[in-house]
C-alpha cells in the first residue's frame, strides 16, 4: 500500500497529461503519443516537477511502457502476411537491409551516436514511437536519447504525411495500390499512414495500412538482432559482462504471446480492442513521463545530429520504396 501511495502522485500527473493529449492530439495532427511527450517536456522546462513525483514517472516510463508493448500485440493481424504475399515481404526485406546499411554508415561516421542511430532506424523502419521505446531497453538508451529520437521521427513523419500523397499522385506510372504501398512502407505512425493513404482513395488507404501492419511485425526479429549484436557490445563497453540473451527485454516474449493469442485463441474481438486501446493509453502515459523528466535545453545538444540522421533514413526509405514498388507490385 505504501508503495502505491509513493507512485500515485507521479502517475496522477501522467494521467492528466495523457487525458489532455488524447483530447487534443488528433486535432493538432501530431497524434496523442507525440503530444503527451511535448506537453511533458514543456511543463518540465517551465518548472521542474517535485522529486516526490519521480517514482510515479519512473514506473510509467519503465513498467507501464513494457506493458504497453506487450498489449500492442493484440492489435496485430498476422494474416496481413498472407494478404500482401511475397511482393510485400520482398519490399519489407529490401527496406530493412537498406535502413540497416544506412544505420551502420551513421554509426561509422558518428560512433558516439551509435544508440541514437539505432533508435532512429527502428523508429523510421518499424512503427515510430513504440519501436523506439522497445529498442531503448536492450540498448540501455538514455532518456534524452529516446525523447530526441521520438521527437524527430514523428516530426519528419508528420512532414512526409503531407508530401507523400503529392508524390504518389505525381507519378503517372503508379497505380492507386502502388501509391498505398509507398505510403504504408514509408511513414512511421499508423495514424499518419491512414491519413495519407485514404487521401488517395479507398484502395490506397487499405493497402497502406496492410503494409504498415506488416512492418510492425518486424519488431520482434529486429529486437532480437539488437539484443544479440548491439546490446551485447553495449554491455561489454559498460563492463557488465552479460551474455546476449540477458539483453532481450522481458516484454518481447509477452508481445509475441499476445500477438499469437490475438490470432489463434478464441478471444472476443471487443476484448482485444479494449486491450489494444488500454495499451495505447499506457504508451501515451509513458511518453508523458519521459517528457516530464526532461527539459528542452538538455535535448538541444544532439538535436542537429538527430535531425540529419533521421532525415537521411527517411529519404533512403522513400527512395528505395519508389524504386522498388513498380517492380515488386506490378
Amino acid at each position: 500500500m505504501s508503495r502505491l501511495l509513493t507512485l500515485l502522485p507521479g502517475l496522477t500527473g501522467c494521467v492528466l497529461v495523457t487525458v489532455i493529449a488524447v483530447l487534443l492530439g488528433d486535432h493538432l495532427l501530431m497524434g496523442s503519443v507525440m503530444l503527451a511527450m511535448v506537453l511533458g517536456l514543456v511543463i518540465s522546462s517551465i518548472r521542474a516537477p517535485s522529486a516526490r513525483l519521480d517514482p510515479g514517472f519512473q514506473c510509467a516510463e519503465q513498467t507501464l511502457l513494457s506493458l504497453a508493448i506487450v498489449l500492442m500485440g493484440f492489435s496485430l493481424d498476422l494474416q496481413v502476411l498472407t494478404t500482401l504475399g511475397s511482393p510485400g515481404l520482398v519490399l519489407i526485406l529490401i527496406s530493412t537491409l537498406s535502413i540497416a546499411v544506412t544505420v551502420a554508415g551513421l554509426i561509422l561516421l558518428r560512433p558516439e551516436h551509435r544508440t541514437l542511430s539505432v533508435l532512429l532506424g527502428m523508429g523510421t523502419l518499424v512503427c515510430g514511437t513504440a519501436a523506439i521505446a522497445a529498442a531503448a531497453r536492450p540498448l540501455s538508451a538514455k532518456r534524452e536519447t529516446v525523447c530526441l529520437a521520438v521527437a524527430v521521427v514523428n516530426l519528419l513523419g508528420l512532414v512526409a504525411m503531407f508530401l507523400l500523397p503529392v508524390l504518389g499522385s505525381s507519378f503517372a506510372t503508379l497505380s492507386e495500390v502502388q501509391a498505398g504501398v509507398l505510403i504504408g512502407n514509408s511513414l512511421p505512425a499508423v495514424g499518419q499512414v491512414a491519413s495519407a493513404g485514404y487521401t488517395l482513395g479507398e484502395s490506397a488507404g487499405q493497402t497502406a495500412l496492410l503494409m504498415k501492419m506488416a512492418r510492425i511485425l518486424m519488431l520482434v526479429p529486429l529486437l532480437l538482432v539488437i539484443s544479440v549484436a548491439v546490446g551485447r557490445s553495449v554491455s561489454v563497453d559498460q563492463g557488465r559482462g552479460r551474455v546476449w540473451y540477458q539483453n532481450v527485454p522481458l516484454f518481447l516474449p509477452g508481445f509475441v504471446l499476445s500477438a499469437l493469442m490475438a490470432n489463434l485463441a478464441p478471444i472476443p474481438v471487443a476484448m482485444m480492442s479494449v486491450l489494444a486501446t488500454f495499451g495505447d493509453w499506457l504508451l501515451i502515459m509513458a511518453m508523458a513521463a519521459i517528457g516530464l523528466r526532461l527539459s528542452i535545453p538538455r535535448l538541444l545538444r544532439e538535436g542537429r545530429s538527430a535531425m540529419l540522421g533521421a532525415s537521411l533514413l527517411l529519404i533512403v526509405l522513400i527512395t528505395i520504396t519508389v524504386l522498388s514498388v513498380s517492380l515488386v507490385f506490378p
